[in-house]
């Protein structure tokens, strides 16, 4: 798609700063408003996850199987304007 080409010209590709891979839709991926996700990200100070499977107290067990113990869980679940 033009538009998404256009998209990942102008902001970058989210993968290639450790981001998930967006839905190859753009209507699926979704955009940002945030130019300093990216950047957040490449830096290591935004931990971007698959979705959890279950929590017990600070331990996240993932869908991909990983677990990690966190102070803070963020979602970033999109929002209609």
């Amino acid at each position: 798609c033009q538009l998404r080409q256009l998209v990942v010209e102008a902001g970058g590709d989210p993968a290639d700063y450790g981001a998930p891979a967006p839905h190859p839709s753009l209507a699926e991926a979704g955009l940002t408003l945030n130019d300093g996700f990216l950047s957040l990200v490449a830096q290591g100070r935004i931990l971007s996850r698959p979705w959890m499977k279950s929590i017990t107290g600070s331990y996240v067990v993932f869908a991909d199987g990983q677990a990690e113990e966190f102070d803070v869980i963020i979602f970033g679940t999109g929002y209609h304007l």
